[in-house]
């Protein structure tokens, strides 16, 4: 498998020297936002055939996703809690890329004092 930068038109090698046995390959180390081509051919005893063209071209973009949360259907009801006392919630928040998160409440801000915090995997 070879790729070509369509902004330089210079081909290269996708694939390493030894071949691949697949008949699928992850292209890594693609430039964002560069159009590329590809080509194939098949390598054996007797030698190298001839390329391939795939068609078309492959514009490299990251792929966007809308935000989404999956929030639990305990959620959705009133949660009371005492006063001075702590809530932990778990919400799985998608997006691409990464959703920025705030928590808010219904009648104001969130005072400085609370504790919020946020990481890849969970915010409590």
């Amino acid at each position: 498998v070879e790729q070509c930068d369509v902004s330089t038109n210079e081909w290269a090698m996708s694939t390493p020297p030894t071949g691949i046995k697949e008949t699928h390959l992850e292209v890594d180390k693609l430039l964002g936002k560069h159009e590329y081509k590809f080509r194939i051919c098949a390598v054996n005893k007797a030698g190298v055939g001839e390329h391939a063209d795939v068609p078309g071209s492959v514009v490299v973009e990251e792929k966007l996703e809308p935000p989404d949360l999956d929030l639990d259907l305990d959620l959705r009801k009133i949660v009371n809690v005492r006063a001075g006392g702590s809530l932990r919630l778990f919400v799985p928040i998608r997006g691409r890329p990464a959703p920025e998160v705030k928590w808010e409440k219904v009648d104001g801000e969130i005072r400085e004092t609370v504790q919020i915090e946020v990481t890849s995997s969970f915010t409590t």
